[in-house]
């Protein structure tokens, strides 16, 4: 079972960037012109989304609850595709008053693209990595012990539908490898919304 999930897990980037390859030989003209049209740094998006856990390891899940929280993301165009930066929160509640609760927050920045979908949505396909805090809630651990903090990496898939003007829904399903000594694999999934506006132009001249 083991060996299994971890070949699974080894092949996701391979996934990636097939559906990836896949998605650009499929864009039409009109899809071209219009990602034409998108120039690196000309926009920035926000994103505020729910996250809810679909997969934990079973020991975790024995001893916490798998942990709703929120994230927030910015984007913008970097051609080909979007860098984002973002900062994802989890709250897990113990399952027995002798186990503190604790919280996940992970700062990550990431690559993506976006591609046509049936109905007017966009696919979207991405990977990410950053830095993982697990904070503990208890007063009567040692101080140096209280918080950890790990390297983690992982993919997003998803997608996009344009609702209103510069208004988004979104919704994603993000994976995550966190580097403790024993591996942490996580799945997730986040909903939420997304507003994008032009960068003014002395935003754009900064960030080049």
């Amino acid at each position: 079972m083991t060996r299994q999930y971890i070949t699974n897990t080894c092949m996701l980037p391979l996934l990636f960037a097939g559906w990836l390859t896949l998605s650009q030989c499929l864009l039409s003209p009109t899809d071209m012109q219009a990602a034409e049209s998108v120039t690196t740094w000309s926009e920035t998006g926000v994103t505020l989304s729910g996250i809810t856990p679909i997969d934990s390891p079973e020991d975790f899940e024995e001893y916490w609850s798998g942990g709703a929280g929120l994230t927030l993301i910015l984007d913008t165009p970097f051609q080909p595709g979007y860098l984002n930066a973002g900062i994802l929160l989890m709250f897990h509640n113990a399952q027995d008053e002798l186990i503190p609760d604790f919280q996940t927050r992970y700062f990550f920045l990431g690559w993506g693209d976006f591609f046509p979908l049936p109905a007017g949505l966009q696919g979207l396909a991405g990977v990410h990595c950053g830095n993982c805090n697990f904070i503990f809630d208890d007063t009567d651990i040692n101080h140096a012990l209280k918080s950890e903090s790990e390297f983690a990496v992982g993919i997003d898939l998803g997608c996009r539908y344009d609702f209103v003007h510069n208004w988004s829904l979104v919704c994603n399903w993000k994976q995550t490898t966190v580097f403790t000594r024993r591996r942490i694999h996580m799945s997730h999934l986040t909903a939420g919304v997304v507003y994008r506006f032009v960068n003014p132009d002395w935003l754009r001249s900064f960030l080049r």
